[in-house]
């Protein structure tokens, strides 16, 4: 079946998967926790993340069981406890402030495992 709207033609059955999916971001975004924070900026990218980690982000993180310290790709950070709309908010207010356009922005919560690689 197929729904119409002003000359679309949406899959219901995907219709369907995306709001069970907007629904799930939803509840997500709720939940105060360990978050990852990808973002593309036009400009300023050290002035940006100076910014989020005065807000209390992170560029690298230490895995206890070897010492190793695992740097974060160059527009990556991490919080320790923060919603993932929150996130979202802090990204935009720090181009806000600067003046730049947020190209794109991504926050996910994460589990309490992870694994890294640095060359």
């Amino acid at each position: 079946m197929l729904l119409i709207t002003e000359n679309h033609r949406i899959d219901k059955e995907l219709y369907n998967s995306f709001v069970f999916l907007i629904f799930n971001i939803k509840i997500m975004a709720e939940t105060t926790g360990k978050i990852v924070l990808c973002y593309d900026v036009s400009d300023k990218h050290k002035q940006v993340k100076d910014a989020l980690k005065e807000l209390g982000y992170f560029e690298s993180w230490k895995q206890l069981s070897t010492n190793t310290i695992y740097e974060m790709p160059d527009t990556t950070v991490w919080h320790e406890s923060r919603q993932v709309s929150q996130a979202l908010r802090d990204i935009t207010a720090v181009c806000t402030g600067l003046g730049i356009k947020l190209k794109k922005s991504f926050s996910v919560l994460i589990g309490s495992e992870a694994a890294g690689y640095n060359d």
